[in-house]
Formats: structure tokens, C-alpha cells, sequence
């Protein structure tokens, strides 16, 4: 039982105030404050509260922190930062690789070793970053669960809802270089998913302002653009979507905990492993054509049930 003076913090990375601030980061953190049940949560959004965190325990959030670079990102600086007393817990992490991305030098894994070693407890979000701390820094008592979004979607009350459209794309322009290369075929695809179901029939799903902007920009009100920003919206939105095409990581963990099939395009191997974590399925290649979606979809491969909470250890 907590006391009732029980206080953790919960630091994550989602570009915190931007354009780019990123729904599904954000609600990770809501996520493991839920899930945790401290009676005193703060939520602490990095580069701002880097090195801030004061004397209050601390949970490290975000999905998408192991990759490239980790010796030179925020989370680890903070940790350089921070009170070296103050015991932390890293939850809900995930390997992160975009095409064409550079290999994780010797600096970036021993980092990522003194990090992992040094916290409480360790959850991962999927089998393959569980293997590669593993291989990579020698860290092998990372515990394996979803995402904390997933678990807060399956515990909803679930209401019967009218599916509204065929396809759903979960999209994204341009948030990393690998995306923004991409952007004219994602616009293809979705120009060609609307050719063929017609325009009523889809539905934009937007995780940030910025990929908003851009749809609004390319699509006007041609078809409907939707920024679902809490729970209750993502259940709404996703849920009224037959299928899903997803090129966000959070596309196929929302999709897989309101039970809905989903297409992904891996550009990251995020996506990849996300896939086949929720799915139990591989999910090939790279591909923005929209007939190869609305097959794979037709298959309808449901989600199969994974571990969706590892008890947060401080």
C-alpha cells in the first residue's frame, strides 16, 4: 500500500510546447501515472525539466528511447544531472531504428548500460529490445509488457461503436528524416486508399499538430482529419475505423488494444517489432501501395494477447 505522501515524477520525451509534440508520449506518461497509482504524480516533459526533477522519485516513460545517438539525448543527460540518490524506474521503452540510421556506437551502449543498471526496475514493449539490451550492453532483467497506453485502452469501459469508416491511416509527414523522406508516397497512399473506398471512407489520423497541419494543407476538408488528444478520444476515433494503416508506433498499439486489424509500414523497425509483439506476425516490407493495405487488412489478422503491466519497482 502507498503512503499518502507517495510522490513519483514521470519524465518522458514528446517535444514538449512544439507542433511535434507527440499524443501517444504524452499519454504514456498519464498512462503510468494510472497505472502506478501514486497519490502524487508530476509529469516533467524533457529538454525543458531536464536536470529538474528535485528530490522526488522518477519514472523514465517513452517508448521510442533506445536508438542511436543515446549517449548524447535528453534522458541520458538528466541522468548525468540528476541526484545520484534518487531511486528511479525505467518503464515502457522501446528500440527505435529509422532507415538508414547510424549503428549504435560504443559510447551509446555504455551508456545505455549505465542507465539500465542503475534504475529500479526495467520494462520493455516488446520481445526484440528486450533481445538486443541483451546482446548489446549485456542487460538481461528487462521485463517484457505493452506499452502503458495499451494497457489503460484494454481497462476501459469498451462501448459498441459504429464504424464510421473503412481505413483509418494513422499518419505521419515527416517527424524524423526517414518519414519526411517518404512524405510523397505516404500522400500517394493515402490518395489512393481514398480513390478506392471514396473520400467519406477515410479518416486521417493525426499524433501530432504538425502532421495535422500538413493533411489540412494537402486535403483540406476532403477528407476527415481527426487529433484525438486523450483516452477517451483515441478510443473514439480509432474505434470507429474497420482497419487501421499505421506509420506511427502508437497506430498499431491503439489498434491492437481496441482490437482492430492494422497495416503497418515499418520505415522504423519501431513499427516492425510493434507489429509482430501485438499481432504475432510479421509484417514485411516497406510498402505505400494502397491495394497491398486493404488485403492485408481483409486477412484480418486480430491481436493476440500480450503481458500488458509489469509492476512499477522503486
Amino acid at each position: 500500500m502507498k503512503r499518502e505522501n507517495d510522490e513519483i515524477s514521470i519524465l518522458y520525451s514528446a517535444h514538449s510546447g512544439t507542433e511535434r509534440e507527440n499524443i501517444g508520449d504524452v499519454l504514456s506518461a498519464q498512462g503510468i501515472a494510472q497505472l502506478a497509482q501514486f497519490p502524487r504524480v508530476r509529469e516533467l516533459a524533457l529538454p525543458e525539466s531536464e536536470g529538474k526533477t528535485g528530490g522526488m522519485r522518477v519514472i523514465y516513460g517513452g517508448g521510442g528511447m533506445i536508438r542511436p545517438r543515446f549517449s548524447s539525448r535528453e534522458v541520458f543527460r538528466d541522468y548525468r544531472l540528476r541526484n545520484p540518490e534518487i531511486p528511479y524506474a525505467i518503464y515502457g521503452i522501446g528500440l527505435n531504428c529509422d532507415e538508414n540510421t547510424p549503428p549504435f556506437s560504443k559510447e551509446d551502449t555504455a551508456a545505455m548500460r549505465e542507465w539500465l543498471e542503475g534504475a529500479k526496475s526495467v520494462s520493455v514493449r516488446d520481445e526484440e529490445t528486450k533481445r538486443f539490451l541483451a546482446e548489446e550492453t549485456g542487460f538481461a532483467k528487462a521485463a517484457v509488457a505493452a506499452c502503458p497506453t495499451y494497457a489503460v485502452l484494454r481497462r476501459m469501459d469498451g462501448k459498441e461503436q459504429k464504424k464510421e469508416y473503412a481505413i483509418g491511416i494513422s499518419a505521419s509527414f515527416g517527424h524524423t528524416a526517414a518519414y519526411a523522406a517518404h512524405t510523397g508516397a505516404i500522400i500517394g497512399l493515402i490518395t489512393g486508399l481514398a480513390k478506392t473506398l471514396g473520400e467519406n471512407a477515410v479518416s486521417i489520423i493525426c499524433h501530432d499538430r504538425a502532421d495535422a497541419r500538413i493533411a489540412r494543407e494537402t486535403f483540406g476538408d476532403r477528407i476527415r482529419i481527426e487529433e484525438p488528444r486523450t483516452f477517451e478520444e483515441v478510443s473514439r476515433v480509432y474505434g470507429a475505423c474497420r482497419g487501421i494503416v499505421a506509420l506511427r508506433g502508437h497506430g498499431v498499439i491503439f489498434s491492437a488494444a481496441l482490437g482492430i486489424p492494422c497495416s503497418p509500414i515499418p520505415v522504423s523497425n519501431k513499427l516492425s517489432t510493434l507489429y509482430s509483439f501485438h499481432y504475432g506476425k510479421e509484417c514485411g516490407g516497406v510498402s505505400f501501395d494502397a491495394d497491398r493495405h486493404l488485403r492485408a487488412l481483409a486477412g484480418n489478422v486480430p491481436p493476440r494477447e500480450v503481458a500488458e503491466y509489469t509492476e512499477i519497482t522503486l
